[in-house]
C-alpha cells in the first residue's frame, strides 16, 4: 500500500495547478529528512537491501540526496555495481529533486517549465487551458454564442480588412497586367503539366463557374448556420491574409505569359483615370473573365485556385458528416476546377500547387488553433506579434462551433406561431405526467420517473430551440421549473433507502467511502478517503490514467463512468456540448515531468529520431535528384532572358556576395548543431528538425520540377546538359547531396530556382537556435536573426535567386516551424481533431503522438563527453599511480 501511495503521488497527481484533482497530503521537506527517514523512503521503493549502505554506512540524509549524481552512485564509497540498480536509484533521486524543488531548484513553475525566448512565437498559449467539459461558448458570461456586439464588431473588421486587401490586390493587378512580360521576348516557361496537356479553351469559364456554385452553396451553409457570424469573420481572415501574401508574390517576381493564345501585351500606365476605371472593373467583377475582365501577369500564384481551395475548406468544415455526398462534390469542384486551370493553360502548375498548398495549410493551421481554444494570457503579447489576425478574431472563441442550423430571420416568423404551439402542447403534457408522480412511492419507481423527467426536459429543449428568440425566454423559465428537485416526500424516500442515490457531485467523503466499500474497493479507501480526502466532485471528475496505480483500476474506472451522466447538467443546446475530456498529463515521451526538469534521459524517442534521420536523407537526397533532371530541363539563356524582378532589376549584382551567405550558412548551423548537442533533450529537436526540413525538401522537390524558371543572372555559364545514363545522373545527385547545395564545396547546380534552399536553412537555423536558447541570450538571439536576413539579401545581391524564390522560402519555412511548434507545444490541440491530424499532418502526428507539452531548456554535456571525461581521468590516476609507484622502486 506505502508503494501504491507513493507511485500516485508522483505520478498521478500532479500537474498545472488550474487542473489538479488530488494535492499531496503535508510532509516534511526532503532537505530535514533524517537517515531514518531515508531508509522508510527507501523500503517503500522496495530498495531496502541499500539501507545499509546508504544510511548505516554513509549516513545519507535528505540534504546528501538532493545533492547526489549518478556518478556519485557508481563511484566509491558507495560502488553500486549492477546497472539496473544504479539506475532505479538515480530514477527515483532525480523524480525526489525534480519534485523538491524547493531547495535543488529556486524556479518557478512559469521559468522552469518555459524558459524560452521572449520572441519566440510557439508557447504563446502553454500556459492556458481549456477545460473542455464546459459547454462552447464565447467568454462573455453566456453558455453558447450569442451575435454580440463586440462579435459583430471583429466580424465588421474583418469585412473591412479584406474589402481593404481586395482594393489593395486590385491595384496591384493593374500593375503587374501593365509591366507583364512581351512574350515575344519571354516565351512560356518549360512547365511538366502544360508541356503535356493541350490547350482547352472554355475550360477556365468552367472553373469559373464552379467558383460561382460553390460560393453560392457556401452563402446558403451563412443563411442557416446558427453561427454564421463566427464563419463570415473566419473567412474574411484568411481570405484577406492569403490574397495579401498574393499581391505581393505578383509585384516581387513577374512570370511570362504560360501561353501563346493569351493576347497580352505590357502598355504604358495611362492616365490616372485609365488607371482607377481598370482597378474598378476588376474590383468589381473580382477578376473573373465570365464577366468580360482580362488580366495578365498575376500568375503568381493563381486566385482561382485559392478560392476553389477556401470555399471547398469552409463547406466541409461548418456542415455535418451526414452531407457526405455534399462533401464529396465540394471536393470534385475543387480538384476538378484546378485541373480546368490548367487545361486552359492560364496558370503555370506551381502557380496552382502553391496556391492550393498554402490555402489549405493556412485554413487547416487556423481552424487547428481555433477549435482546440487555448485561452490566450492577457500579459502575453507574442501570441498578437506573429498571429495577430487569430489573436484578435478568436479571443472569445473557446471551443469547435458546433454546426447548428437554424431557420434564417425571414422564414423564422412564418415558423414561429407552430413552434410556440407545440411547445406549449408538450408542457401541458408534462404538467398532466408531473401530477401523476403523487401516486409513485416506491423507490425503484422514484428512479424510473426521474429518468422520464430527464427525457421530457431533453425534449422539451430541442422543441424550444426552434423557438424565436422573443418566446424563447418565455418558455425557458418554465423548463427551468422542471429541474427543481423532487417533493419532499419523494426526496425524504430516496435518502432513507440509500444515501447514494442523490446527484453523486454532492456526496461527502464519508459518502464516498460508503460508495467504495458497496463496490468492494476497500483496499483504495485509504488512499482516496483518508490521504486525499476525496470528494463526490473529485471522483466523478477523476481521469482514467490517474487511478492506473491503484488495484482494480479498471473496475474502479468502469464504476467512476457509470456515476458521470448522474451529475450531468442538462442544457438547452445541448448539440453545443464537447463530451471530451482534457487528459492533465505534465509528461513529454511518457516520462514524468515534476516542475522543474525532466528524468535525466528520453529514451523513448530514439526509434522516431532515427526514423525522422533516415526521411530527412532520403528527402534530401530526392531533392537532390530532382535538380539533376531540372538542370537538364534549364530554359536556355540565349532564348530566356532573366525574368523581371522588382528587387534584381533595382540591385547590381555582387560577385562575392553568394560566398558570403555560405559562410553564414555554415556558422548558423555551427551554432544550431552545439545547442543541440548541449541541450538535455536533443532527441525530441532532432526529431523535429529533421521532419521538418524534410517537408520543406520535399515541396521544394515539387515546385522545382512543376515550373522551370529561367537563370537569374545576365552573365552567366549555365545551360541545359543532357546526362549520358542513369549512373551519371546518381553520381551528380550524390556530390550535390554530399555537398549539401554548396558551390563553397565545388557543387554548382542550375535552375533549382523556385524556391531558395539556402533561404529555407538561413530561416530554420535562426528559428531553432531563438526557440531552444534561454530568453536571456539576447545577444545570440539578435545575431542569428541578423546573419539569417543578412545572408538573404545577399542572396539577392549575387542574383543567385529571384525575389520570388526567396519570398516563397521564407513564408514557408517560418509558418511551418512556428505552426508545427505551436501545435506541439500545447498539448491540448492533440485531443481534438485527431482525424484530422492524422490526415493532413500525418508525420507531426506520428513523430508528436507522446510529447505532451512545450520542452523546457535545460542543458547538460552528452553522455559520451562524461564517458571520455571518466575515462581521461582514469587515465591520467593510472599514469600517476604509476609514476609514483616507479619512483618508490627507485628510492
Amino acid at each position: 500500500m506505502m508503494n501504491e501511495s507513493n507511485t500516485l503521488t508522483t505520478t498521478i497527481f500532479t500537474g498545472n495547478s488550474n487542473h489538479d484533482i488530488i494535492k499531496d497530503p503535508p510532509t516534511p521537506s526532503v532537505i530535514s529528512w533524517t537517515t531514518d527517514d531515508v531508509a522508510k523512503w527507501l523500503a517503500s521503493l522496495n530498495l531496502s537491501k541499500f539501507i545499509d549502505k546508504f544510511c548505516t554506512e554513509n549516513g545519507i540524509d535528505g540534504l546528501t540526496l538532493l545533492l547526489m549524481k549518478e556518478d556519485d552512485l557508481k563511484q566509491s564509497p558507495l560502488s553500486i555495481k549492477r546497472l539496473c540498480d544504479i539506475k532505479k536509484l538515480w530514477y527515483h533521486i532525480r523524480l525526489l529533486q525534480c519534485k523538491h524543488n524547493d531547495f535543488y531548484s529556486n524556479f518557478d513553475n512559469e521559468t522552469a517549465k518555459h524558459n524560452h525566448s521572449s520572441l519566440s512565437p510557439t508557447h504563446l498559449l502553454e500556459t492556458n487551458f481549456h477545460n473542455t467539459q464546459c459547454s462552447c461558448h464565447i467568454n462573455k458570461e453566456k453558455t453558447v454564442f450569442k451575435t454580440l456586439k463586440g462579435e459583430k464588431r471583429k466580424t465588421f473588421a474583418s469585412f473591412i480588412y479584406a474589402l481593404i486587401i481586395g482594393i489593395w490586390t486590385s491595384f496591384i493587378m493593374v500593375v503587374v497586367h501593365n509591366r507583364v512580360p512581351n512574350v515575344q521576348k519571354y516565351p512560356p516557361l518549360p512547365d511538366l503539366f502544360l508541356d503535356n496537356i493541350p490547350h482547352i479553351s472554355w475550360a477556365f469559364a468552367v472553373s469559373e463557374f464552379l467558383i460561382v456554385v460553390m460560393g453560392t452553396a457556401f452563402l446558403l451553409i451563412l443563411m442557416f448556420h446558427k453561427y454564421w457570424i463566427v464563419i463570415l469573420r473566419r473567412f474574411f481572415a484568411l481570405g484577406g491574409t492569403i490574397f495579401f501574401l498574393r499581391s505581393i508574390t505578383m509585384l516581387v517576381t513577374s512570370l511570362s505569359v504560360p501561353g501563346p493564345h493569351l493576347e497580352c501585351i505590357p502598355e504604358q500606365y495611362g492616365t490616372t483615370r485609365e488607371i482607377f476605371s481598370r482597378w474598378l472593373q476588376i474590383f468589381i467583377f473580382q477578376g473573373l473573365s465570365i464577366h468580360g475582365i482580362r488580366s495578365c501577369g498575376d500568375y503568381m500564384f493563381s486566385g482561382h485556385t485559392v478560392m476553389l481551395t477556401l470555399l471547398n475548406h469552409c463547406i466541409t468544415e461548418y456542415t455535418t458528416s451526414d452531407f457526405y455526398v455534399i462533401h464529396l462534390l465540394s471536393w470534385f469542384c475543387n480538384i476538378f476546377g484546378m485541373v480546368l486551370i490548367l487545361a486552359a493553360h492560364e496558370h503555370y502548375s506551381i502557380d496552382v500547387f502553391i496556391a492550393f498548398f498554402l490555402t489549405s495549410r493556412l485554413f487547416l493551421y487556423y481552424h487547428s488553433l481555433a477549435n482546440n481554444a487555448v485561452l490566450h494570457s492577457v500579459s502575453d503579447n507574442r501570441l498578437s506579434i506573429w498571429f495577430p489576425m487569430f489573436s484578435y478574431f478568436e479571443k472569445n472563441i473557446q471551443c469547435m462551433v458546433p454546426n447548428v442550423f437554424r431557420i434564417p430571420w425571414p422564414l423564422s416568423l412564418i415558423y414561429s406561431n407552430t413552434d410556440d404551439q407545440e411547445a406549449t402542447n408538450s408542457i401541458a403534457e408534462f404538467n398532466n405526467d408531473k401530477s401523476n408522480r403523487q401516486h409513485i412511492r416506491q423507490s425503484g419507481d422514484i428512479l424510473i420517473e426521474t429518468n422520464v423527467i430527464m427525457e421530457k426536459k431533453i425534449e422539451l429543449s430541442e422543441i424550444m430551440l426552434n423557438s424565436t428568440s422573443t418566446n424563447n425566454s418565455i418558455e425557458y423559465s418554465k423548463i427551468l421549473q422542471l429541474s427543481v428537485p423532487l417533493s419532499k416526500t419523494t426526496t425524504t424516500t430516496i435518502n432513507i433507502n440509500s444515501s447514494l442515490t442523490s446527484n453523486p457531485s454532492t456526496w461527502t467523503i464519508n459518502q464516498v467511502e460508503e460508495w467504495l466499500k458497496k463496490n468492494n474497493f476497500n483496499d483504495c479507501i485509504d488512499i482516496l478517503c483518508h490521504q486525499y480526502k476525496i470528494d463526490g466532485k473529485r471522483l466523478i471528475n477523476l481521469k482514467q490514467n490517474e487511478i492506473l496505480s491503484l488495484r482494480k483500476n479498471k473496475q474502479l474506472w468502469l464504476q467512476i463512468k457509470t456515476l458521470k451522466p448522474k451529475s450531468t447538467i442538462i442544457q438547452l443546446d445541448s448539440s453545443i456540448i464537447n463530451s471530451q475530456n482534457n487528459i492533465i498529463s505534465n509528461q513529454i515521451e511518457d516520462q514524468p515531468i515534476i516542475n522543474c526538469c525532466f528524468i535525466t534521459s528520453i529514451r523513448s524517442d530514439r526509434k522516431k529520431t532515427l526514423l525522422a534521420f533516415l526521411l530527412a536523407l532520403m528527402t534530401i537526397f530526392f531533392c537532390s535528384f530532382i535538380i539533376t533532371i531540372v538542370d537538364e530541363r534549364l530554359p536556355d539563356p540565349k532564348n530566356f532572358p532573366p525574368l523581371p524582378d522588382l528587387i534584381l532589376d533595382n540591385l547590381k549584382q555582387i560577385t562575392w556576395a553568394f560566398s558570403i551567405t555560405e559562410k553564414l550558412i555554415l556558422i548558423e548551423m555551427t551554432t544550431l548543431i552545439i545547442v543541440i548537442l548541449l541541450h538535455r533533450h536533443r532527441m525530441i529537436i532532432l526529431r523535429r528538425l529533421f521532419t521538418i526540413t524534410s517537408a520543406l525538401y520535399f515541396l521544394r522537390s515539387l515546385t522545382m520540377i512543376l515550373t522551370s524558371l529561367p537563370v537569374a543572372t545576365k552573365i552567366t555559364d549555365c545551360e541545359p546538359k543532357k546526362l549520358i545514363n542513369f549512373d551519371a545522373r546518381l553520381r551528380k545527385a550524390t556530390m550535390i547531396f554530399l555537398g549539401q547545395g554548396l558551390s563553397s564545396f565545388g557543387v554548382k547546380t542550375c535552375g533549382d530556382y523556385l524556391y531558395s534552399g539556402h533561404t529555407c536553412t538561413l530561416v530554420l537555423a535562426a528559428h531553432f537556435i531563438n526557440e531552444y536558447t534561454p530568453r536571456s541570450y539576447h545577444l545570440l538571439h539578435f545575431l542569428s536573426w541578423i546573419s539569417a536576413l543578412t545572408g538573404m539579401f545577399f542572396i539577392l545581391a549575387g542574383h543567385q535567386h529571384y525575389s520570388i524564390d526567396i519570398l516563397i522560402a521564407w513564408v514557408l519555412s517560418s509558418r511551418l516551424f512556428i505552426y508545427y511548434h505551436t501545435l506541439a507545444n500545447n498539448r491540448t490541440f492533440l485531443q481534438r481533431d485527431t482525424n484530422r491530424m492524422r490526415i493532413w499532418f500525418p508525420l507531426f502526428s506520428y513523430f508528436e503522438e507522446n510529447v505532451k507539452t512545450a520542452i523546457p531548456n535545460e542543458y547538460c554535456l552528452p553522455s559520451f563527453i562524461y564517458e571520455a571525461r571518466i575515462m581521461i581521468n582514469n587515465w591520467m590516476e593510472s599514469i600517476k599511480y604509476s609514476a609514483f609507484w616507479v619512483s618508490n622502486i627507485h628510492i
